[in-house]
């Protein structure tokens, strides 16, 4: 699915069947003129020496530079047609009026809470508390990707160079993930059958789980609960789970599924604790798609579904370290063969209505981003010097699940829970999360003191 010339400075690239699928689920949100999960990556910056406006200035500038070594993130959608138009001087400015914003009055947790769908990924700043936030669509992007985007960001913002002039940009725009692995995208009807089972075992595609209790209502804004480890508590965990022969991941997964089924509702009619694993697939890319400073975007992940039945924290662990250490090269790793028809079949799927006694999906979800430093550097040394103090991924989460993102960042590790304030109180969360901490805690056979 290359991107094609339709005009005289138009190109369109048809969705893949990853990005169809992001925005089939988005789309069930029209209504409510929200953008389920709209992928969210802030920071807190120390900048050197501006006057606001000159800073803002500043910035503005520097989304432009990222707009041309990224055209991707001007991009719109015509149906399931991406769309790209080489913007003159005038299409600038409107762009910019559409996808640049200033928070003077609205702290960013406030916009959080009320963000709505929007034509363009966007950039935010919020000056009182020197944050940044950097909105992007899901089918653009992934949250590893998200991050890497940050990176090139900050690298451009500090490095001040002149506003360039477009016109050769397209050419940077991002393929598929088909075309990027690259992946088999016509399967003999035997591997049509494998990626049929897969589907029907992932909870897009019916396969039940337990989960938290809900309260059924109408959806209302994001909120995002953390958990905070410190540096000598996140080092004790590392050395019991480099003992224990899991990694953190796989330790904090676990903790996970224990504490739901802890707190598992009482009407799903299940033991199994059914998710998806993901994976940041871009060091197995061909060239030059491989490098993510010059391609983070593109939604360039894999999801692929387990269920575990009811067991305690070791057990879960093992099994999920299994899992996460699945090898991702194309000849190593068979699913490969048909997770582009996958992704098909759970586009499929979606558009079929569910199961009459089919329970909502309340299972948390992780997607583990690991240790940032590096990805993200601490500062950034330039015309424009700026130091970061924090960064923090959030999905805008509009269905009944949760995600939680968990990454370590400055000697620190967090576990950020992004749940729909109208289905869980905040207190229910926290509790959630307490019981996380217990349960990695007493499971590595740590103090839950520490």
């Amino acid at each position: 699915m290359p991107w094609k010339k339709v005009d005289l400075r138009r190109y369109e690239r048809r969705l893949d069947n990853t990005e169809k699928l992001l925005k089939r689920v988005a789309d069930l949100f029209t209504e409510y003129n929200r953008e389920h999960w709209a992928v969210n990556v802030l920071a807190r910056l120390q900048f050197g020496e501006f006057e606001e406006d000159q800073l803002i200035d500043a910035l503005r500038i520097a989304w432009i530079q990222t707009r041309h070594h990224h055209p991707f993130i001007a991009a719109t959608l015509r149906g399931d047609n991406h769309v790209y138009v080489v913007p003159d001087q005038r299409e600038i400015d409107a762009w910019v009026s559409e996808s640049f914003f200033v928070h003077k009055n609205e702290t960013l947790q406030h916009f959080m809470r009320t963000a709505r769908s929007a034509k363009y990924s966007s950039f935010h700043f919020f000056p009182a508390s020197s944050e940044i936030l950097m909105r992007t669509h899901h089918w653009q992007i992934d949250g590893m990707g998200a991050i890497h985007l940050l990176n090139r960001f900050l690298e451009i913002f500090s490095a001040a160079e002149a506003l360039p002039t477009f016109g050769d940009e397209w050419r940077r725009l991002p393929p598929g993930h088909a075309e990027a692995a690259p992946l088999p995208t016509k399967l003999s009807d035997e591997t049509q059958e494998a990626a049929q089972r897969m589907a029907q075992e992932s909870p897009f595609g019916g396969k039940p789980s337990i989960g938290l209790e809900m309260t059924p209502r109408e959806p209302g804004g994001t909120r995002c609960s953390m958990l905070v480890f410190d540096s000598v508590t996140l080092g004790t965990i590392v050395k019991s789970c480099k003992e224990a022969g899991f990694s953190v991941a796989s330790a904090i997964h676990a903790a996970m599924i224990v504490a739901t089924q802890e707190m598992a509702a009482k009407s799903h009619p299940t033991t199994n604790f059914t998710s998806v694993a993901f994976y940041d697939h871009r060091a197995h890319l061909q060239s030059p798609y491989n490098d993510p400073r010059a391609w983070p975007m593109g939604c360039w992940m894999l999801g692929l579904p387990f269920s575990l039945p009811h067991a305690d924290f070791v057990t879960h662990a093992r099994a999920l370290q299994k899992i996460y250490k699945l090898p991702l090269a194309l000849d190593q790793c068979a699913v490969l063969k048909y997770y582009d028809i996958y992704m098909e079949k759970l586009v499929e799927a979606l558009g079929q209505p569910p199961p009459p006694d089919a329970p909502p999906l309340t299972q948390p979800q992780l997607s583990s981003l690991g240790v940032l430093d590096g990805k993200v550097q601490h500062s950034y040394s330039g015309k424009q010097p700026v130091s970061v103090e924090h960064i923090e991924p959030c999905l805008d989460q509009m269905t009944t699940a949760t995600l939680v993102f968990q990454w370590s960042w400055r000697g620190r590790s967090f576990i950020n829970v992004c749940s729909n304030e109208n289905y869980y109180e905040g207190e229910y969360v926290e509790k959630y999360l307490a019981r996380v901490r217990v349960n990695l805690l007493t499971g590595l056979k740590l103090k839950d003191s520490i």
